[in-house]
């Protein structure tokens, strides 16, 4: 059966549903000038008829790449989209050159860890004090593409 859900890239007029999902999901959500300057860079959003339901958003440096923010509707959690969000970008990211991925996470957040480890990111770091509201360590993660080796376990 496919999947109720489709990825694509995020164009502009996604902007008041990523907002929109940012506001739910998070207690210090971005702004939507931040997710405009941000839409330039790898955005995908996924929907469900036809309405945004999650997000995930990239930015590239050379062949490095950072998976600035990323959400699904708290209503559609559960259904596969977080993790085909996460595939569709890394499949992007890594098909354009890039070797490593990074992230960042709440050192709390034990379930967006454990969806990252089988993704294939591992703890390589901590940024101590980086969350506010509340104030929170963050867990940094990173992906290496395995034809250059490196960090994937």
């Amino acid at each position: 059966m496919a999947d109720p859900f489709r990825i694509r890239k995020a164009v502009p007029g996604d902007l008041s549903a990523v907002v929109a999902i940012e506001r739910r999901c998070f207690n210090d959500p971005w702004s939507a000038a931040s997710f405009r300057s941000i839409m330039r860079g790898t955005g995908l959003v996924a929907t469900w008829d036809e309405r945004v339901v999650g997000y995930l958003f990239a930015r590239r440096i050379d062949r490095e790449a950072e998976i600035v923010n990323f959400a699904v509707d708290p209503d559609r959690r559960r259904t596969g989209i977080g993790r085909a969000l996460i595939d569709e970008v890394i499949s992007r990211l890594e098909a354009s050159g890039v070797q490593s991925i990074f992230l960042e996470v709440r050192a709390s957040n034990s379930g967006a860890r454990h969806l990252y480890a089988e993704r294939g990111f591992a703890e390589v770091g901590k940024r101590e004090r980086y969350y506010r509201r509340p104030v929170e360590d963050a867990v940094v993660m990173a992906r290496n593409t395995g034809r250059f080796g490196g960090l994937r376990k």
